[in-house]
């Protein structure tokens, strides 16, 4: 037998990873399912909020949060607040890409989701700009980034967790539900 042939030989064999393994027990399978979906629900919750968010920014934020401007800067002012979450993904993303890689992906999903959970509740309660003055808008901006820098991470990191949960020869399908959870979550905040 050539060394040719052996390469090609070895290459077509099916090779088993420890996801395979794992996929393979029922404990595995439900562990697979409790991650897609969760990542999907994830997904679709943050694109979901990003999308109202630019809803309230255009119909009432300029109203609470800049009222001591003309229509037009508060138009503008409302959106530049959006965009600061932006602004906030890759730095969230380097971040804790580095972080994941010290105390693993779970830690990271959990407190990014903490993270976006808190700054959106904290986001409605925030007092308007008669009662608190500059302040609404300061924390504003300020909720706004750290909603970007825990967005940045969950997107890379529930690809990278869904890729490691997957079978071998379905990691770019299931990673995929990621994107799957973008267009869910646009869509139900265009149904709201």
């Amino acid at each position: 037998m050539t060394a040719q042939h052996s390469v090609t030989t070895q290459a077509s064999l099916p090779s088993t990873s420890a996801a395979d393994e794992r996929f393979n027990t029922s404990a595995g399978r439900k562990d697979f399912w409790r991650a897609t979906v969760s990542c999907w629900l994830g997904t679709a919750m943050e694109y979901a909020d990003f999308a109202l968010y630019v809803l309230a920014a255009g119909i009432i934020f300029g109203d609470v949060f800049f009222p001591e401007q003309t229509p037009a800067m508060a138009l503008l002012a409302s959106f530049a607040t959006w965009s600061v979450g932006f602004i906030a993904r890759p730095i969230g993303a380097l971040f804790f890409g580095w972080l994941g890689d010290r105390k693993g992906r779970k830690v990271v999903m959990v407190t990014t989701i903490i993270l976006m959970g808190a700054s959106t509740t904290l986001i409605g309660l925030i007092p308007s700009y008669a009662s608190i003055g500059i302040w609404a808008p300061a924390c504003l901006v300020l909720l706004r980034f750290s909603q970007g820098f825990g967005a940045g991470a969950e997107l890379s990191g529930g690809t990278v967790m869904l890729g490691e949960y997957a079978p071998v020869r379905r990691r770019g399908l299931v990673s995929s539900v990621i994107a799957l959870g973008s267009n869910s979550g646009t869509l139900l905040a265009s149904l709201v």
